[in-house]
């Protein structure tokens, strides 16, 4: 058996703590909120975001001793994904891509092989993450993004 570095008390675990708090609250009756606590799960925590309308991305993200990841998506094979620090700052970051996926401000565009997925912050940044699983050696095909599948996806 290995052991597994406890979560620290600290700004960022504090953040994403009042984060699923709240969505517990605002998303009721609109979202399933499923929490994996170190107990159930030594050595991380993580949230899983269930929306009840089925054009809404579903969201999670985990938390470690060491890192955050977050993933929005669902309606494909692929979910856009960012791997974080574990500081408040990326904390923050985490939350925004959060709740711009609750308010559906999310933008995949998908082709064989790939996905790309864009989130739009209400100040009008946008984020972008892109994940393939082809063959090594292979290159998209030009023009993908242009051409993909696009799915707007919907508020919660």
């Amino acid at each position: 058996m290995t052991e597994t570095t406890p979560l620290p008390r600290d700004e960022a675990g504090a953040h994403l703590e009042a984060l699923a708090a709240r969505l517990e609250t605002e998303l009721a009756g609109r979202a399933t909120l499923e929490r994996v606590t170190p107990e159930d799960h030594p050595g991380g925590r993580s949230v899983v975001i269930r929306p009840r309308h089925p054009a809404a991305a579903s969201i999670t993200w985990v938390e470690t001793a060491e890192f955050l990841s977050v993933e929005v998506g669902g309606h494909t094979q692929r979910r856009g994904h960012w791997d974080l620090d574990r500081t408040s700052l990326d904390a923050v970051f985490l939350a925004d891509i959060v709740d711009a996926a609750v308010r559906g401000h999310v933008v995949e565009v998908s082709a064989p092989g790939r996905s790309r997925m864009e989130i739009t912050f209400p100040d009008g940044e946008v984020i972008v993450t892109t994940t393939s699983q082809v063959p090594a050696g292979c290159l998209p095909i030009p023009g993908w993004v242009r051409r993909g599948k696009r799915i707007q996806y919907a508020p919660h």
